[in-house]
């Protein structure tokens, strides 16, 4: 028995999850954009030239290059944090409240939409995330701050910023342990791009990294025998749509 026999999932919540994290994906993936045309313009010191799509467009393309640490960083990152989760759940009790808390809404139902069209969202979210915070934010508060500081000053400032609100945004649990982890794998993947200017190689880490958390969410489901600690969801999308 499979996580979607064990625990089915309406197709029309399906459906609307899948929308939902699309709707999601995008509005991050604009922000982006809203970032790059911003940097766009500093760096050539027009508003008119930094509008060009082909422009800013053709920034981000260039950021798109393969990297060896696109391999090896996304085992990295799932290995840091859900060794640190899977350290806690036994030892905290009020880790696993949370833990299960969150398990009964749209967290709990995620891991049960097919994998195909979650892979490939996931992968979206992935890229449009790290324009955001490591090509956008990063890169943003990099060349302002050069104005005033060092170049490395500023970028050591632009990484210790862009992680916090990562983590800030990402943190779910709110334990102090799990926060610490995404901030070390935020601090990684800034640095990473920092140094090797590849943006493929943090957005496909994010990716894998995101969609391999529910694949492990799913093989739970199926291995522990009361994995939602109670309540199972179901309509959780829906019903708040509807309230």
């Amino acid at each position: 028995m499979n996580a979607l026999e064990k625990y089915p999932l309406p197709k029309e919540e399906s459906a609307r999850l899948l929308k939902a994290i699309a709707l999601s994906a995008l509005i991050w993936l604009g922000v982006g954009i809203v970032l790059a045309v911003i940097i766009a313009c500093i760096r050539t010191g027009g508003f008119l030239s930094g509008v060009d799509p082909a422009v800013w467009g053709g920034d981000i393309v260039a950021a798109m290059s393969p990297h060896w640490t696109m391999v090896v960083l996304p085992i990295v990152a799932l290995a840091m944090v859900e060794g640190v989760q899977a350290w806690r759940f036994p030892r905290s009790e009020s880790f696993r409240a949370s833990t299960y808390k969150i398990r009964q809404g749209i967290t709990g139902e995620m891991p049960r939409i097919p994998a195909l069209p979650m892979f490939f969202l996931m992968l979206l979210t992935g890229f449009s995330e790290e324009l955001v915070f490591r090509y956008g934010l990063i890169g943003l508060l990099a060349m302002l701050l050069a104005y005033v500081l060092p170049d490395p000053a500023a970028a050591i400032i632009a990484l210790l910023v862009a992680s916090i609100a990562f983590t800030v945004v990402h943190t779910q649990y709110k334990d102090t342990y799990v926060m610490a982890a995404v901030f070390v794998m935020a601090l990684m993947m800034g640095a990473t791009y920092l140094l090797t200017g590849s943006l493929l190689s943090v957005a496909f880490t994010h990716g894998m990294y995101n969609f391999s958390i529910l694949l492990i969410e799913r093989w739970l489901m199926v291995r522990q025998d009361d994995y939602f600690g109670g309540k199972v969801p179901v309509n959780e999308l829906a019903e708040g749509q509807s309230s």
